[in-house]
C-alpha cells in the first residue's frame, strides 16, 4: 500500500474507532453483564509501558479498556509512542488483551495488598503506520498499566 492508501485507512480505522468508544461509553449495561461474563466498561484511560518485542524497545502507550471477560480478561485498544531508538517517529495503534492483576489475585483467594494501584499486564498487536512497505508492520508488544483514571 501506498502512504496515501495507508493515511486514507488510518482516518477510516480511528473513525471507527472514535465511533465504537462514543456508543460503548453512552449506551446502557449490556444483558450479558446480569449474567457476569462480558462487562462494556465506561470510558477509561491508562498510562501504559509498552515493550515492542521485535524492536527490542520501550514506549509509552495510552490504553482505553474497551470490555472485560469474567472480571478479569480485559480487551483494549492501544496507541503507542516509542521512546527510543529508530523508530521513535512512529505512532502504533491495536487491539490486545491482558489480566488485571488484583482480580485475578482476589478470584484465587488472595488479597490485593496495594488497594490505590490497579494493575494490569497483556499482550497486544499494533500497526505502524509510519513503516515502508518492505518492513513489518504489524508490532508485537507487551503492556504493563499500574494507575488507571475512570471517568
Amino acid at each position: 500500500m501506498t502512504k496515501s492508501m495507508n493515511a486514507t485507512v488510518f482516518k477510516i480505522l480511528l473513525a471507527i474507532a472514535v465511533a465504537l468508544m462514543l456508543i460503548l461509553a453512552f449506551s446502557g449495561k449490556a444483558k450479558a453483564e446480569d449474567i457476569n461474563i462480558l462487562q462494556i466498561n465506561p470510558v477509561n484511560i491508562q498510562g501504559d509501558t509498552i515493550y515492542l518485542l521485535s524492536r527490542q524497545d520501550f514506549g509509552m502507550g495510552l490504553g482505553w479498556n474497551v470490555a472485560s471477560i469474567a472480571d478479569i480478561v480485559e480487551l483494549r485498544a492501544e496507541t503507542v509512542f516509542p521512546i527510543v531508538g529508530d523508530g521513535s517517529a512512529s505512532t502504533l495503534l491495536g487491539v490486545g488483551a491482558g489480566v488485571n492483576l488484583p482480580k485475578l489475585i482476589e478470584k484465587l483467594g488472595g488479597e490485593w495488598i496495594l488497594k490505590n494501584i490497579t494493575s494490569s499486564i497483556g499482550v497486544l498487536a499494533l500497526y505502524d503506520f509510519n513503516a515502508d512497505e518492505e518492513s513489518e508492520q504489524i508490532e508485537p508488544a507487551i503492556y504493563l498499566t499500574i494507575i488507571k483514571v475512570n471517568f
